[in-house]
């Protein structure tokens, strides 16, 4: 909700398609795209996550690592049913502690 009161200090509304009677009473308030002058951000909404808190973070400074790769192991066969096990380890390695933050309003 905070990230979309940005539009709201532009004076600017965007509105749906204009080609209905209906689309045309309608205000879009949706920020996709943060643009200042250290960049570009793109904006992605979280429904799980507490409105006031917002998270920045680069994809590049992230890295997958494979602590166990997956396997496939065969397990006991009841009847007709052949039954397996996949097992496997991954974690998340952080680059650069620097890269990420952050915004957290205040009560």
């Amino acid at each position: 909700m905070n990230i979309a009161s940005f539009a709201t200090a532009t004076g600017r509304y965007r509105f749906a398609d204009n080609a209905e009677a209906e689309a045309a009473r309608r205000v879009v308030n949706v920020i996709d795209l943060y643009v200042s002058p250290f960049g570009e951000v793109k904006v992605i909404l979280n429904r799980f996550q507490v409105n006031t808190d917002h998270l920045i973070f680069d994809p590049d400074m992230w890295k997958l690592m494979v602590l166990r790769p997956w396997t496939r192991t065969p397990l006991a066969t009841i009847g007709d049913a052949e039954r397996q096990m996949i097992v496997g380890e991954f974690s998340l390695k952080h680059r650069n502690w620097g890269a990420s933050g952050i915004v957290r309003k205040s009560a």
